[in-house]
């Protein structure tokens, strides 16, 4: 990655090692066809990026960690470790991973659980958390939906066991100590 403004996605743990190169500039984003990520489980470009997302995102898929050749890790690089929760081996690889991944500190990951749509939809929210963190654009509608607030109050004048019980509670509750 030469370019500083390029974004890569690295997925560690498929069934197969793949490299894409996407430039959404040059319309690559819609000639890129399905790639096999795991049994029942495609990777579709787009089902994970989007024109509002960064011009050029390289995506490198690695089996094993001998597989993964010395890159240049980036700024902009989000590393995934998959581990598919359909296959037995999948948690013996992944501890494989994990023990690789320990010895490369410039190389920070997050593990994604799943199958199949659902771990295409983790994939997608993880890319777009990191585009949000890298200060791009995130179209709202791409992003993970936010749940209701399920709790708030403001207490920190009083010791009463009644007000503790309504702050940490699981309640929905507006209290407000006076």
């Amino acid at each position: 990655m030469t370019n500083p403004d390029a974004c890569q996605l690295m997925l560690l743990g498929v069934d197969k090692p793949f490299a894409i190169e996407l430039d959404m500039s040059q319309g690559g984003l819609r000639t890129q066809a399905c790639v096999r990520l795991f049994e029942g489980c495609e990777l579709q470009a787009l089902d994970v990026f989007d024109r509002s997302g960064p011009t050029k995102v390289s995506v490198c898929a690695y089996h094993a960690p001998k597989e993964m050749t010395p890159r240049l890790i980036g700024p902009n690089t989000l590393a995934l470790l998959l581990c598919n929760t359909t296959q037995a081996q999948s948690s013996l690889q992944s501890m494989g991973w994990r023990s690789f991944l320990q010895c490369e500190p410039a190389l920070s990951f997050e593990v994604i659980y799943g199958q199949g749509t659902e771990m295409i939809e983790r994939i997608r929210f993880a890319w777009h958390a990191a585009l949000q963190k890298w200060g791009r654009p995130v179209s709202a509608e791409r992003a993970r939906p936010l749940g209701a607030v399920r709790y708030s109050a403001h207490c920190e004048k009083c010791s009463d066991p009644l007000c503790e019980s309504r702050l940490f509670g699981l309640r929905q509750v507006n209290n407000q100590c006076t």
